[in-house]
């Protein structure tokens, strides 16, 4: 998808990812790089919605992540990361109702129309999707540091204040981008042990 988004805009002040600065959007003011029959407009509009289109099967990819791991927690003998699990399932429609909020804001926009009705609607589609998210990192990292898992009950708390911390500001460009940077760190490492431990197991047989 980062070959498909576009890479750079001329964005409000603060930001640096387009794709996150469309997320996050308040106001016409934050989407004026999308706005507009300009070549860089139409082209930015395209690029957004080609990405999302591929967006679409991303939520199941990691949400599946989250309620695996979730599982696996369950299985260990924590009853209580069902909870987990049923908000990780949640992750889905929230993140395709945000997607479908954003293909109508591109779309209003390509017709010279105002985006005011959706942008309206986006922060509480946007943060739905993240608190889903926020929720079930710290529910593992309290089921990580109950295994005494430090550095993933770390990286988990971590991305859930990020996400929380992103809310607070009023999701100021430097703590929605920071919570975006979290939740990537955040699953490169959880993936790259999942790997790991799978890899080891394998040896072990």
């Amino acid at each position: 998808m980062l070959v498909l988004f576009p890479f750079q805009a001329e964005l409000s002040p603060g930001w640096n990812s387009p794709l996150i600065a469309f997320e996050f959007a308040q106001t016409e003011a934050d989407v004026a790089f999308l706005t507009g029959q300009t070549e860089s407009a139409v082209q930015n509009r395209a690029k957004m919605d080609a990405g999302h289109r591929v967006d679409m099967i991303f939520p199941v990819a990691y949400a599946g992540v989250f309620a695996l791991l979730a599982l696996q927690m369950v299985i260990s003998g924590k009853r209580w990361m069902w909870l987990g699990v049923v908000i990780s399932i949640l992750i889905v429609p929230f993140d395709y109702n945000e997607n479908w909020i954003l293909f109508g804001i591109t779309e209003v926009l390509s017709q010279d129309g105002s985006p005011a009705a959706l942008l309206a609607k986006l922060p509480t589609a946007t943060y739905l999707k993240w608190g889903a998210i926020a929720a079930v990192s710290g529910l593992l990292a309290v089921a990580y540091a109950l295994d005494r898992a430090r550095w993933r009950s770390f990286f988990c708390g971590l991305a859930a204040l990020s996400i929380i911390v992103a809310y607070v500001s009023g999701s100021a460009p430097w703590a929605a981008e920071g919570a975006s940077l979290c939740f990537v760190v955040l699953f490169t490492l959880l993936i790259l042990h999942t790997w790991r431990t799978a890899f080891v197991a394998m040896r072990s047989k």
